[in-house]
This record gives C-alpha cells, sequence and structure tokens, in this order.
C-alpha cells in the first residue's frame, strides 16, 4: 500500500498500523497533514469500491456542500430543522466552493445553538456533542500531539473512558481560572475593545460545525476579530516560534481557522500567557485562509459524516505514542498473561 502526502508515520507500531488500517477502506487516510510542505491534494472517490483513495496533485477539490439524508440519528436531527433554508439548499446540491481571499464570496451569519451562560458543565459538553467544536479540529484532521480522531468519534457518541486522563488536570484548570487574567493582559498590551458572547454559534450551511468562542473583539476599523486565550508553561513557550519567526502551534492554528469559518470572520488573535508576568505573554493574529478553510471544512464533513452518523469507528492513523494513550485510555492496561496472538496470511509476512 502507497501512502502519498505524509512523510513517515513517526513511531507507529506496526500492529495498530497493520490491523486498524491496512485491513479498513482506503479512505483512512483522509487525514493527510495537508499543511505541511505546502502541498495540495485532491481525494477521488471510487464509487465501485466505496474507497477513497487520496491522489497528490496540483490543485484542490471544491469542497462540496453538506448532505441530509435520512438516516440521522434522532438525538442529531433537531441540529438542522434551524438551517437557512437557502444555504442548506445549496448545500445539499454540492459543489459549494470556498473562493480565494482576494475574490468576494457570499458572507453568512451564524446561528445561535445555545446560550451557555446559564449552563452546567455537563450540560454544555451535552450540546458541544451534538458537533465539532473548535478543538476537535486538530484531532480530526491529525495534527493533534494530545488526541486521535477516534478519542473524538468516542466523545461524540458518549462513549465514556475506561481510564480517565487526569494528568493534566492542574494545567487545565489553570487555563480557566487564568483566562479573565490573560484576557486583560491582552487588552492592556493592544488597547483593543474585547467582549464575551455566552452563546454556542454553529454554521449556517455545515451545522455540524460549533463554536464556543473565548472573546470577540471590536476593531479601529468597525471590523469583528476573536480572541483565543491560552496559557503555558516557559518550556513550552518555544512552540510559537519556528525558525526564528512568530507563529501559532498547529494544532491551536486549526481552532482559530474553525472559529473563523463558523463566525464568519477574518481575524484571529491567541494571547498565551507563559509566565506570572505582563511581558511573558506572547501575542499572535492569524487572516483567515480560504484555502486551508476548504481543506478543513471538507474533512471535518469527512470525520462527521462518514464515522459519527453511521457510528463507524475511524482508523487509528497518528503516531505510536498518541495511538497508544488512546488505546489505554478506552481499553484499559494490556493484559500480560494473555495468550499470544498467532498471526497467518499476510500479517505474518512481516515479523
Amino acid at each position: 500500500m502507497e501512502i502519498h502526502g505524509r512523510q513517515g508515520f513517526g513511531r507507529w507500531s506496526f500492529p495498530l498500523f497493520y490491523y486498524s488500517v491496512a485491513q479498513m477502506p482506503i479512505k483512512a487516510l483522509r487525514i493527510k497533514h495537508f499543511r505541511k510542505a505546502g502541498r495540495k491534494y485532491e481525494y477521488e472517490y471510487k464509487k465501485e469500491t466505496g474507497r477513497q483513495e487520496l491522489a497528490e496533485t496540483g490543485g484542490r477539490i471544491p469542497f462540496q456542500g453538506y448532505r441530509c439524508t435520512e438516516s440521522r440519528q434522532p438525538v442529531l436531527e433537531e441540529l438542522y430543522q434551524n438551517t437557512d433554508s437557502k444555504l442548506h439548499a445549496q448545500g445539499q446540491k454540492g459543489g459549494v466552493t470556498m473562493p480565494d481571499t482576494n475574490m468576494e464570496r457570499e458572507r453568512h451569519s451564524p446561528q445561535v445553538l445555545v446560550g451557555t451562560e446559564d449552563l452546567t458543565r455537563e450540560e454544555w459538553l451535552d450540546w458541544r456533542r451534538r458537533g465539532i467544536g473548535g478543538s476537535d479540529v486538530s484531532a480530526i484532521i491529525g495534527i493533534s500531539p494530545f488526541r486521535t480522531a477516534r478519542d473524538i468519534y468516542y466523545d461524540k457518541l458518549g462513549i465514556a473512558a475506561v481510564e480517565e486522563d487526569e494528568g493534566n488536570w492542574v494545567a487545565m484548570e489553570m487555563g480557566h481560572l487564568l483566562e479573565d487574567l490573560v484576557a486583560k493582559i491582552f487588552e492592556r498590551r493592544t488597547g483593543l475593545n474585547i467582549y464575551q458572547i455566552k452563546k454556542m454559534f454553529r454554521h449556517p450551511l455545515y451545522p455540524f460545525m460549533l463554536a464556543d468562542v473565548d472573546y470577540f473583539i471590536t476593531m479601529p476599523d468597525g471590523t469583528k476579530a476573536i480572541l483565543e486565550i491560552k496559557t503555558t508553561n516557559y518550556n513550552a513557550k518555544d512552540l510559537w516560534w519556528k525558525d526564528g519567526r512568530e507563529t501559532v502551534p498547529a494544532y491551536y492554528e486549526a481552532q482559530g481557522r474553525h472559529y473563523m469559518a463558523v463566525m464568519d470572520i477574518d481575524r484571529v488573535f491567541f494571547c498565551c500567557l507563559y509566565g506570572n508576568t505582563e511581558d511573558e505573554t506572547i501575542i499572535r493574529e492569524i487572516h483567515r485562509d480560504m484555502a486551508y478553510e476548504e481543506e478543513m471544512v471538507f474533512l471535518e464533513q469527512e470525520f462527521w459524516d462518514s464515522y459519527v452518523l453511521k457510528q463507524v469507528p475511524p482508523p487509528y492513523l497518528e503516531d505510536g505514542d498518541v495511538i497508544l494513550a488512546s488505546a489505554r485510555q478506552y481499553c484499559g492496561q494490556a493484559d500480560k498473561d494473555a495468550d499470544a496472538i498467532v498471526l497467518s496470511g499476510v500479517a505474518a509476512h512481516f515479523f
């Protein structure tokens, strides 16, 4: 099997690779690290085999509109009931192409899914399971160093982990506690006016795309921008630089670009506190990239339609350490006293 687009799979465990990828339809190769090496890709769908092969080309396919089918799960039906009829009809026809950033495009208004101010943590999580949130995207498109696409799949279906990962609970709690402080630092350093809208939004054409944004910004020219608050430690601050240039970690970039797509906003700021002084803060800004967004939405829709709605677990395609952490979390520790598995056929030739 030849895999195009990703140069090496890191520290793969071959048995995991063989049984999760080699014996599944090739459409598993949707995760393609499309931002690496500046390459473009397209998918060629083979109806006769039900497989989706990844071909490296010099261009992109237009990303297709969302198609509703009668097989949607009842719990998800209400997600589509109030979708803008004009945009939804356009999505059902398919062929919706996002133009380049230097071309005019039809703007949209995000729809309010639910107000979040009075929701409990459990209620908020339940609403979030009804679609793909910004922090889910990096795992879905294969660039998260922390989670797999299957982790996201389990979460959306409400499948509980056997072993809860509480290793970073302190860092996560600190991030929540410091959010208002970091936002205040951003205001002081930039002079920009920020505000919150405590609502969860969804894309009117792609209602599986959700956004719960930290803060919004009113720019001097009257336009709106998004502010995402991050915290990290001193050792991890170097992830905000690459080859001496300012950058945004890829997994945060995907989150910001997802929010821009849902909210139809063209700028996202990130403010990351890595120390205990105002000066130990990193501020970055990225602008909307329609080529990136086109491929991102395509992969999100592929994940939602092919796996979540059909209740088919996505294959493991991530680096070995991330896969093993996921497997331990949902399957528990390996039984060292279990009988050995005897391989036969093609698999036996690799050992």
